[in-house]
């Protein structure tokens, strides 16, 4: 009885990734398409990709970045990742950061990646009336002092146009913002057009 019982359920399983090898044929071409231009951690030539939709408010996608965090450390070469907005209606601040890391994104990932970390660390000290307020503050804690200028500007590596980045992110008449916000949906429709009903997923 015990045996036939094992039998059953090693089938139960196998029928189930069967099921889901099958559905990832069908949703990964639409994922592919969907992070062309989007910023990548990990390895980009990977053979694994973990597509992350998120929420900067939600608190359970901090401890989604946590395990991603984890996953990239341990796998290094064998992961790649990419985030996608999907932030929740219920989230008063989560749309506007998605547009604000959008729109750091078009000018450079590894900024993206700085409001990417920087709103799931600090969750609490965000809220509707200072998102942008603290997005600016994120990016502009990665200027560093030039030494000839004595100005403050963006390394090399790191070159960004915080005027460019302010007209994207909190303009909302500007065709920049308008853009980013309908990029943002994108997202999200993308999502909930392959069963996410939540965050993370």
């Amino acid at each position: 009885e015990a045996a036939k019982l094992a039998e059953e359920q090693k089938i139960a399983e196998a029928k189930k990734l069967a099921e889901a090898a099958e559905m990832a044929k069908s949703v990964q071409p639409d994922l592919e398409a969907a992070a062309k231009g989007m910023p990548v951690r990990g390895n980009p030539d990977a053979k694994v990709t973990v597509y992350a939709f998120s929420d900067f408010q939600c608190p359970y996608c901090t401890r989604g970045f946590q395990t991603v965090e984890a996953l990239l450390k341990k796998y290094p070469k064998e992961i790649k990742f990419v985030f996608f907005n999907y932030p929740l209606s219920f989230h008063p601040w989560a749309k506007p950061a998605a547009i604000a890391g959008y729109c750091a994104a078009q000018q450079n990932p590894d900024m993206f990646w700085v409001l990417h970390d920087k709103f799931f660390g600090n969750q609490s000290a965000v809220n509707p009336e200072n998102v942008i307020a603290k997005a600016k503050e994120y990016l502009e804690g990665e200027m560093v002092e030039n030494p000839k200028t004595k100005q403050k500007e963006f390394p090399k590596g790191k070159s960004f146009d915080m005027s460019r980045w302010d007209t994207c992110a909190a303009k909302p008449d500007s065709a920049e913002h308008k853009a980013a916000a309908q990029a943002v949906d994108a997202q999200e429709a993308l999502g909930a057009k392959h069963g996410i009903t939540g965050t993370p997923g």
